[in-house]
């Protein structure tokens, strides 16, 4: 560092020192952003698989329901009709 101040004068030698600073800083940001990309990327495909999973289970509990409220709907028809011929 003595050398590049001697050589070229102290303000070319900070900018230098600034370049090199800026460098390894924003190679260390394209780092930490590659790594928390990874991390996001991971995190949604989750999220994607348990949203599958909900959708499917609860498509199953809709057909399961409808099943019920068929049954239910027979069950007052029924009622409603053994009112009507008790009258």
């Amino acid at each position: 560092m003595a050398e590049l101040i001697q050589s070229f004068g102290f303000p070319v030698a900070c900018v230098i020192g600034l370049g090199l600073y800026l460098k390894q800083l924003t190679q260390q940001q394209r780092e930490d952003a590659k790594e928390d990309k990874e991390r996001l990327y991971t995190n949604l495909d989750k999220l994607n698989q348990s949203n599958t999973e909900v959708v499917t289970t609860n498509r199953m509990l809709v057909e399961h329901m409808q099943g019920d409220i068929k049954n239910i709907q027979n069950k007052v028809d029924k009622i409603a009709n053994k009112i009507e011929q008790d009258k």
